[in-house]
């Protein structure tokens, strides 16, 4: 990788246009022009070298309100060669947004193609010419390098665009954590948020994200913890971090984790309803099942147990715990569907069931009424 080095500042002197040949045609224009319309025609262009038509294009999208997007520069994929000569007529846009826009954009493209090198070659030019280059520009190549896993680079282009006065923002962090989480190594993601919280940093959504994943990457208790002792600073997005943690455990079927995220929720006073189609386990702190009802219930009714609410079950639900019961006992009865079930009484009614396991060639799940009988 091409190292990105400190590079100074200077007046922009060239003569406007010293490359371009103007060329006036008239291109057709719907008479509201889009963001893809302008694409179309850039690419066109660029695939037949006509930089004065790219250049005249890109003032005229922004000022039609059309910016850029990904597939902007596409006709760069293919042919590298011609990355100078586009620089050049980009050097020559409009200055402020558009100008910024466009390098931005082609530098996301480059990414893409997984050409960072040639990306931080363009950043390079960008703020030695002073074209505006920010913590923005540097996202799609941090992006790239964090996917695959080049964190050493990664860092090498944070402490390098903090030497050209562009510090990282939040973004920029999060792709580090989210790499280091991804892999389960929490010792590194915690050195990521000390350097957040160095730089007054407040994580958001994506770096509890982050951290609920590594978590479950890591698969230790300790990891659970280290999750659940960085919250404090913002209850509402403790609350959903810690509600999607208890999910993540539940769908992984690791209650005991979710039982310890949970019973901290309800001593935070945190809302339970961030945990979805999941009141079953929300409700066990009110009344803890003992471990041989959990694994019964487990065992029996499979995971739909776990996605029932936990007073009535729905007519929906509970046909669909029977059809499951049944299918894997190769029962073919149908079962009737009609009558709510209090779910203290289906675990009593599952207690008999099982008692009568081996009587027959299949399990009939019959419906209780209200009274509990059959």
């Amino acid at each position: 990788m091409q190292a990105l080095r400190k590079v100074t500042p200077k007046t922009l002197s060239t003569p406007f246009l010293r490359h371009i040949t103007s060329r006036f045609f008239t291109i057709p224009s719907p008479d509201e022009p889009s963001s893809a319309y302008y694409d179309d025609l850039i690419n066109a262009a660029g695939r037949n070298r006509d930089f004065a038509t790219v250049h005249r294009l890109l003032n005229k999208r922004y000022r039609d309100g059309c910016f850029n997007t990904t597939n902007t520069f596409r006709f760069i994929s293919t042919d590298l060669s011609i990355l100078d000569d586009l620089s050049l007529s980009l050097a020559h846009l409009d200055r402020g947004f558009p100008r910024k826009s466009a390098y931005d954009s082609l530098v996301a493209r480059l990414c893409k193609i997984q050409q960072t090198d040639q990306a931080l070659r363009l950043v390079e030019t960008m703020i030695r010419e002073g074209y505006g280059a920010n913590a923005a520009t540097f996202h799609p190549i941090l992006n790239a390098l964090t996917r695959k896993r080049k964190m050493e680079e990664a860092w090498q282009v944070i402490e390098l665009t903090r030497e050209n006065d562009i510090p990282p923002d939040l973004t920029a962090y999060n792709y580090l954590l989210t790499a280091y989480c991804f892999v389960g190594d929490l010792t590194s993601a915690a050195g990521v948020l000390t350097r957040m919280a160095q730089e007054g940093m407040e994580g958001d959504t994506r770096t509890y994200d982050a951290l609920v994943l590594g978590a479950c990457r890591a698969g230790k208790v300790e990891a659970f913890e280290f999750v659940m002792s960085y919250g404090g600073r913002d209850k509402v997005l403790d609350t959903e971090n810690f509600g999607l943690l208890a999910s993540r455990l539940i769908k992984l079927r690791r209650f005991d984790d979710a039982k310890l995220v949970l019973e901290q929720m309800s001593k935070r006073g945190f809302a339970m309803e961030f945990i979805p189609k999941n009141h079953s386990y929300v409700n066990m702190l009110a009344r803890p099942w003992t471990d041989g009802e959990t694994v019964t219930l487990i065992n029996a009714w499979g995971d739909h147990c776990l996605q029932l609410n936990w007073g009535n079950l729905r007519q929906k639900d509970w046909k669909e715990v029977a059809d499951a019961v049944n299918a894997l006992r190769n029962g073919v009865k149908p079962c009737r569907t009609d009558i709510l079930i209090p779910m203290e009484e289906l675990n009593r009614h599952f207690k008999e069931v099982q008692g009568r396991e081996g009587q027959a060639g299949e399990v009939e799940v019959a419906v209780l009424s209200p009274s509990g009988t059959p």
